[in-house]
């Protein structure tokens, strides 16, 4: 508990004679390691970053994308997309 005592007190200020803070343990501090972890749980609870799992399912969706586009670049460059037929009317949509 603090104790202290008051001189004067008004709406913006107040003015004490003494104050003796109240006594804390090493327990009452979080160490920096702990901080961090405490800090990214509550940016991953409000949406702020992704978890591990979100990270990967877009980063595989990312590459697949790029391979795509690599493999097959003037499907990619085609603005009308699956509606091309290549010449001879076969549809420029790779088959597996």
């Amino acid at each position: 508990m603090s104790n202290y005592n008051i001189i004067t007190c008004t709406d913006k200020s107040t003015v004490v004679s003494e104050y003796t803070p109240a006594y804390k343990t090493a327990a009452d501090y979080q160490s920096e390691a702990d901080l961090e972890r405490e800090f990214i749980n509550i940016l991953i609870q409000q949406g702020g970053i992704p978890t591990i799992p979100t990270i990967k399912t877009r980063t595989k969706t990312k590459l697949k994308t790029l391979f795509f586009i690599q493999k097959y670049p003037s499907y990619h460059n085609n603005k009308e997309g699956h509606n091309r037929k290549r010449a001879g009317g076969k549809s420029a949509l790779p088959t597996r």
